[in-house]
């Protein structure tokens, strides 16, 4: 017998994704690695996340204003059955419970070093908190799942609950400041598609000012965040806040900083890596 759930909207759709029981370390590190591949794969990749992004933002304009376009540019009468929508949440969604099966079955795995799964636990950490960093973000008070897989733990959540925007930000906040002190100031394996303790810092520079904005219009507490947000950048030896060329702080802050010149200064730097006098030069490739 099996339950098939098919879900008309994006209100409808269940949070849920996998069905591997992890006991090894390969099978338990291969899900962790598949926890990034919505970034490369369709997230900053691909157009979806990018209108939305960029949406109610004078960077771009649709001449015949049709439907597609005016729900993604102008927030002209959005609605969750549209594609692009979806699509980005569902994406989140589906890694978030990849994430959560990684950092809840991490105690039950029979071998591999334990530096190794501490390390890795902290890069699903901060994964789930990059990805409900953009679900809340973008679609406000969303459902806040920390389960593993339906196919582990055989409990499929026929009516998830939303969570307010307070406690997702504080469990997103909770994730970070857990997961960097166990990150590598190095990536793993030298892969430099993979979080560091520096990428790490700097989205928990970014979440709090984005939850510095909603506590300015919702909450009343935006200058604790702000705060917050200024003493992360503090801890890099800087002023102000912090934002790198890596995937997670570079694309927020080309689409909604507000000063032209950092973000020209920003894409220049972005567009010469690997092009300048050092070992990293990748010219003669």
């Amino acid at each position: 017998a099996g339950l098939m759930l098919n879900a008309c909207d994006l209100d409808e759709f269940n949070p849920s994704a996998g069905d591997a029981s992890l006991t090894s370390f390969d099978a338990w590190s291969g899900l962790h690695s598949y926890s990034y591949s919505c970034l490369n794969d369709e997230l900053y990749t691909a157009m979806d996340w990018l209108y939305l992004a960029e949406g109610g933002t004078d960077l771009w304009v649709a001449k015949s204003n049709g439907t597609n376009y005016k729900q993604l540019f102008n927030y002209e009468d959005p609605t969750s059955n549209y594609n692009t929508f979806q699509k980005v949440w569902k994406q989140c969604y589906s890694m978030i419970t990849n994430c959560n099966s990684v950092i809840n079955e991490s105690t039950n795995l029979n071998d591999g070093d334990p530096e190794t799964i501490k390390l890795l636990v902290a890069e699903s950490k901060t994964l789930r908190a990059l990805y409900y960093s953009i679900l809340v973000c973008h679609y406000g008070p969303v459902t806040l799942n920390l389960k593993s897989s339906a196919g582990i733990t055989g409990d499929v959540d026929l009516y998830p609950e939303r969570s307010s925007e307070r406690d997702i930000y504080d469990h997103i906040i909770k994730d970070l400041t857990e997961a960097i002190p166990d990150l590598g100031v190095e990536p793993y394996q030298g892969n430099r598609a993979r979080f560091t303790k520096k990428s790490a810092k700097g989205l928990l520079a970014r979440v709090y000012a984005q939850r510095a904005g909603l506590g300015q219009s919702k909450y009343g507490d935006a200058n604790t965040y702000w705060k917050l947000a200024a003493e992360t950048a503090k801890e890099k030896g800087l002023t102000g806040w912090v934002f790198t060329l890596q995937a997670p702080s570079y694309i927020p802050f080309m689409t909604y900083a507000g000063n032209r010149d950092l973000r020209k200064e920003l894409y220049l730097a972005y567009n010469t890596k690997c092009t300048h006098d050092n070992e990293y030069n990748n010219i003669d490739i």
